[in-house]
């Protein structure tokens, strides 16, 4: 199956009802954690760029000062768990 261009997804986005949309987005955000992080970072955060960016700089140092440094294995670990619980 060959995928739609943005082109031809923003043209059939034109022709549906604002239900159906919101459809197709619940959809999405159900199937897929990425997708439901990124609509959650459009709907509440994309208006204010700077205050996300600031909150990902604080959950950052939060997690990297918690990183043990002795043993790199535990160290990638541990940045990893973080990152991927929030």
């Amino acid at each position: 199956m060959k995928t739609a261009s943005l082109a031809e997804i923003k043209q059939e986005l034109q022709n549906l009802t604002a239900k159906e949309i919101t459809e197709i987005c619940l959809r999405l955000a159900r199937f897929k954690k990425d997708n439901k992080e990124l609509i959650t970072y459009l709907l509440f955060e994309a208006h204010d760029v700077n205050s996300y960016t600031q909150q990902v700089r604080e959950m950052m140092n939060e997690t990297f000062k918690d990183v043990n440094t002795n043993n790199i294995y535990l160290a990638k670990k541990n940045v990893t768990q973080n990152f991927k619980t929030h």
